[in-house]
């Protein structure tokens, strides 16, 4: 079971984090996670939108910056796939369309998973500016266990079966 915790402490200026995240990390990435081999899973940060059919039919439409678990990156990548509850943390929601959360901001931030706990994360501001599968942030979860953090390719994955979501970036 993957596990989460509370934000870290930052003492790091973010001109520093920008150099660091300037370059592919040349850290090991953990091979496992709370007993088990890391295997493709990872964590998603995705926005989503309604899908067609539910915005014709609902007068009220949210729009979703969602932060998933998945097992597996194909699990992520299929827009069949919808994850359980307890593998979605809902970072933003509001009815003003295309109004999602702001990923990058090189400051440390956090979701809280109900059962998993909290994942935190930092992006460069500038993160969405690089090609996908670049290496434009870090992520830790309860245990310590840091993951590098890509650019995705903004085509469409995972997500509630009422949204079309979009992979903005994965962390593993």
């Amino acid at each position: 079971m993957l596990c989460f915790k509370s934000p870290p402490l930052v003492g790091v200026l973010a001109s520093q984090i920008l150099l660091s995240l300037a370059s592919p990390a040349s850290r090991p990435l953990p091979s496992i996670i709370s007993g088990r081999a890391l295997n493709g899973a990872g964590v998603h940060l995705v926005d989503c939108h309604p899908r067609e059919s539910d915005e014709i039919a609902n007068s009220e439409q949210s729009w979703l910056s969602l932060v998933m678990f998945c097992d597996n990156k194909d699990e992520c990548n299929n827009i069949d796939h919808v994850p359980a509850t307890r593998d979605i943390c809902v970072k933003r929601t509001t009815n003003m369309s295309h109004d999602y959360h702001k990923w990058e901001n090189s400051d440390w931030q956090y979701c809280h998973f109900a059962e998993r706990g909290t994942f935190s994360w930092v992006i460069s501001r500038f993160g969405r500016l690089f090609p996908p599968a670049t290496e434009v942030g870090i992520g830790e979860d309860n245990e310590s266990h840091e993951f590098a953090g890509f650019r995705d390719d903004e085509f469409q994955g995972a997500g509630p079966a009422t949204h079309n979501c979009s992979k903005v970036y994965y962390f593993t």
